[in-house]
């Protein structure tokens, strides 16, 4: 029965697979096989061996559409062909998979998580010249229980638990001479054979004058596809039997090669002899050149490379139509504004062979690293203006042919060049987020840099080591390389570069706390530039300086030096730089309450990050949308974005980012009542921020598990959480944070019914929300105040208070939180019933209409006890007449003889709020006089 294909997975795994460009002739059988042997549970790697050519890489993607119901279109193809270093398996596959470093961590580590609970195929095409990453493979095994991969290889990995199928060349025609071989029973060779030669050829067919011959070639070749698929090619110039004259004479010169290769390794380079051998020789010198590139080129490259005397660019692009005709070279991908090329990966190590052979080598290295210098140079200039994703992406691109040209002149000590190079990566490197691991170029730089004499790429290598030690979390060495950057600058007079390096030092600072430390580097580095006209980096500079006054809390100055950013980044067209100013000045206005305007600046941000692929800004991006959708009360919009984000940080497998995140969820379960879901993600979120070293991390989810404790009546461990986190922040200047910890810290007292200690704490919290701006924080405060004054016996004012409180939050357009909103009802109907409507009404009123100054000093000018004094305790619904609690300590103070002005001040009112309790208690007892009034006191034994 045929299986039913799911057109979703159909359509998912395209994107991750290669396509054919033609149809797989005679695998049925080894499909089945490795297809049989894949669904085995024992089986998590399957190696498919054999000689190069023989087609291992097109089976492994017929094996990957078979297998795709069984893995739900979850199939990855890892092509390791371009790489030269076996360190760069680990980065490339979480490339391929969607997973991008972040350098915190080692790669492994972060790929073995990632894979950690995925159901998926890997295909890793092309591991011989890798194979010390063998052990790498075994550990990703190890840790990701339901990962299964298929590697091809000339060789096995010979690691524990792996499973060999070699892959054996074409099934061929007998090799009797006496047998005739009929028409319609053609070998799987000769089918290959027919059908390539026809592809060039439309009226080339297998005819019984040439089976034969045919045949014989296909023998010849020993079955090899590419082999076959090479000769083929020449049927467009040369008849079967000229063919076979010409191969018949290369295989019997060339048997008998090196013997350390494999007979059929032999066999296929007597193949690759025999087609450069039909070369002119300004063929074969172009064509031995083109070996020194890596992946994809352009002709550009090509002619720098291969054509350095070329007048005309033209002249090259004949010379590699000629080599496309010969299926010696590839066109990879004419999709974009320039048509890119390749070699096969045997084709290349075969040009490389002959680039040695014939002592060119180490002159078209030289060639291809002045290349790829000058092409770096040539882009770097405009990753700060408004072209910045077309040179992204066309850095991108080269990347490969970059890291091969950096890693030669490296090896080869070439100082100066390496120095150029990789004093101008480094702002890709920045936009890009990370280093590939185990190749920290700009550290193997500056360690052959050892002599060298101070210049200004190597200021600029210096001031990139150090910010990427930063993003690696490495601060040590971060910090040593800033230091060193700004000594070589002074001696260079390199103002820019010594500017960047202080204000990169002001973020280093920033990141540990230091914050008046930082805010003195980030005016040092205004003042080294001040006499440059360098809009870009004044513009930078001015974005750390707003972050610090930002942390600092001193959101005024935070504003004025973002607007000065934004205007001059917007004068350069640093799309990136805007988005991250956007960003910054978003969290501004969210820590100040102005959520809607917070909103606003990150979706204007979002668009900006999407347009340069900028996966990492997208993360930081949603995770602040999230976060302010959910003071908002959009908690399906919240919810929205932070999943969205969640994706992308564990795709990205960041590890801050994903503990960020994290804390944002929790925080939403927090709100919408999910308490037991809260508790587990803030517990990773914590885990996370303190093996990170995420001081301000840590700080941010203690104070949410001390919220979630407290809801959850664990009041010791809340206070605990609070406490530490306050401690923490000792000495960080985030003044902001401080105000949920000290209104956590007064409910806490509340709940332990220590008035005065509940007072102190919830005061400080309005006095610091007050301080900078944060409407929502004083919101929240005063109801927790409104709750103190509840408790001792001070409704009207706990309504005034929830008045003032209210009208707030409808100012920041935030309501009160899912989780309390029942709890607030029910809490309204009480105050109600206790001092009656009218009453509640006018309270309400009067809170509603109250400046901030006055409800503060209002608040100042109630005295709390440590305990509420015992009061004896009686239902309203005992009371006479209908009256209400606070009805009823307003007629015994009148029974007393006490004044209207001295019972407003025993009971902490106004005179005009003990008067609206008069009347209404008159009108109740169907009285006119105080005597009356106080008549049905005493004779209701209410005094």
């Amino acid at each position: 029965m045929m299986s039913q294909h799911n057109p979703s997975q159909g359509s998912q795994i395209h994107r991750h697979l290669p396509t054919q460009m033609n149809t797989t002739i005679g695998r049925d059988a080894d499909m089945l096989q490795a297809s049989s042997l894949l669904r085995e549970e024992h089986t998590r790697l399957l190696t498919l061996t054999g000689p190069g050519g023989v087609g291992k890489t097109r089976l492994a993607l017929e094996i990957a559409h078979q297998m795709r119901m069984f893995f739900a279109g979850e199939i990855f193809f890892v092509q390791l062909a371009p790489l030269r270093d076996h360190t760069f398996v680990l980065p490339t596959i979480a490339r391929s998979i969607g997973m991008e470093e972040t350098g915190r961590y080692s790669i492994s580590d972060e790929l073995q998580a990632y894979l950690h609970n995925k159901h998926m195929l890997l295909i890793l095409d092309n591991f011989e010249h890798v194979m010390a990453a063998n052990v790498a493979i075994a550990d990703l095994l190890t840790a990701a229980p339901r990962l299964t991969i298929l590697t091809t290889s000339r060789e096995a990995l010979h690691i524990y638990g792996e499973h060999e199928y070699e892959v054996l060349p074409l099934a061929l025609p007998p090799a009797n001479h006496q047998q005739k071989i009929g028409l319609d029973e053609p070998s799987d060779a000769m089918q290959l054979f027919v059908e390539r030669a026809q592809a060039i050829k439309p009226g080339f067919t297998l005819k019984q004058d040439n089976i034969q011959t045919i045949a014989e070639i296909c023998i010849q070749l020993d079955g090899l596809p590419l082999a076959i698929e090479l000769a083929a090619a020449r049927c467009k110039l040369l008849n079967p039997q000229e063919l076979l004259e010409r191969l018949h004479s290369r295989l019997r010169t060339l048997v008998g090669g090196a013997r350390n290769l494999l007979p059929r390794q032999q066999t296929l380079r007597a193949t690759l002899d025999w087609s450069y051998n039909l070369l002119n020789e300004e063929e074969k010198y172009f064509f031995r050149q083109l070996g020194i590139l890596t992946g994809n080129w352009t002709l550009e490259a090509a002619t720098a490379i291969a054509q350095p005397e070329a007048v005309f660019e033209e002249d090259t692009l004949n010379l590699l139509a000629s080599l496309v005709d010969k299926s010696l070279v590839r066109v990879a991908d004419d999709t974009g504004s320039e048509t890119r090329f390749n070699l096969l990966e045997t084709i290349r190590e075969y040009a490389l062979d002959c680039l040695k052979q014939n002592q060119e080598l180490i002159k078209a290295q030289r060639r291809h690293a002045l290349f790829f210098t000058a092409l770096v140079e040539r882009c770097e200039p405009h990753l700060y203006g408004n072209e910045q994703s077309l040179w992204l992406a066309r850095l991108d691109l080269e990347a490969a042919n970059i890291w091969l040209a950096l890693r030669r002149v490296i090896d080869q000590l070439e100082v100066d060049i390496a120095q150029r190079l990789a004093g101008n990566l480094g702002r890709f490197l920045q936009l890009r987020g990370s280093l590939n691991e185990g190749h920290n170029w700009l550290e193997e730089v500056i360690a052959i840099s050892a002599s060298a004499q101070p210049n200004h790429f190597l200021a600029r290598v210096y001031y990139s080591a150090g910010t990427m030690a930063h993003l690696h979390g490495n601060l040590a060495l971060a910090r040593s390389r800033l230091e060193e950057c700004n000594r070589i600058t002074t001696l260079t007079d390199d103002t820019r570069t010594r500017a960047l390096a202080q204000g990169a030092l002001a973020l280093l600072d920033l990141h540990r706390g230091h914050y008046e430390q930082a805010r003195q580097l980030a005016e040092d580095s205004l003042e080294t530039l001040r006499d440059s006209s360098d809009i870009w980096c004044r513009g930078m500079l001015y974005s750390i300086c707003g972050n610090i006054a930002s942390q600092q809390s001193d959101f005024t100055a935070a504003q004025v030096r973002y607007a000065m950013s934004l205007r001059l980044l917007r004068q350069v067209g640093d799309i990136r730089s805007q988005a991250d100013v956007l960003i910054n000045v978003g969290d501004v206005m969210s820590q100040r309450s102005k959520l809607i305007s917070a909103v606003f600046l990150y979706q204007k941000g979002l668009p900006l990050y999407q347009q340069l692929n900028d996966r990492w800004g997208q993360v930081v991006c949603l995770s602040s949308i999230g976060n302010a959708l959910r003071l908002r009360g959009d908690y399906e919009g919240a919810q929205q974005a932070l999943d969205a984000c969640m994706e992308l940080a564990t795709a990205l497998g960041t590890r801050r980012e994903r503990a960020n995140v994290l804390l944002g969820l929790g925080k939403l379960d927090i709100s919408t009542g999910s308490l037991a879901r809260a508790s587990q993600r803030l517990k990773e979120s914590l885990h996370i921020t303190r093996e990170i070293n995420y001081p301000s991390g840590v700080v941010a989810v203690l104070s949410s598990l001390g919220d979630l404790a407290r809801m959850n009546g664990r009041d010791d461990d809340a206070r605990a959480y609070y406490e530490e986190s306050l401690s923490m922040m000792a000495g960080m200047g985030n003044q902001v944070s401080k105000i949920s910890i000290f209104y956590g810290l007064g409910c806490v007292a509340l709940a332990k019914q220590d008035y005065e200690q509940a007072g102190i704490e919830i005061r400080k919290a309005l006095h610091h929300a007050f301080l900078h701006g944060d409407m929502l924080g004083m919101a929240i405060a005063l109801e927790g105040f409104a709750q103190v004054c509840q408790q001792v016996d001070l409704p009207e004012r706990a309504v005034q208070f929830l008045g003032t409180a209210s009208i707030l939050r409808e100012g920041v357009s935030a309501p009160i939180e899912k989780v309390h909103q029942a709890s607030y009802a029910e809490q309204i109907v009480s105050y109600k019933k206790n001092i009656g409507e009218k009453a509640f009404s006018e309270n309400w009123s009067v809170g509603r209409n109250m400046s901030l100054p006055q409800t503060l000093g209002m608040i100042a000018n109630i005295h709390l006890h440590k305990k509420r004094e015992a009061v004896a305790e009686k239902s309203h619904l005992d009371y006479p007449a209908g009256l209400t609690t606070r009805e009823v300590d307003v007629l015994r103070l009148l029974a007393e003889g006490l004044t209207d002005v001295l019972i407003a001040q025993k009971l902490v009112l106004s005179p005009r709020t003990v008067n609206t309790h008069l009347r209404s208690i008159y009108a109740k007892l169907g009285v006119t006089s105080r005597t009356a009034a106080s008549r049905f006191a005493f004779e209701h034994k209410l005094v």
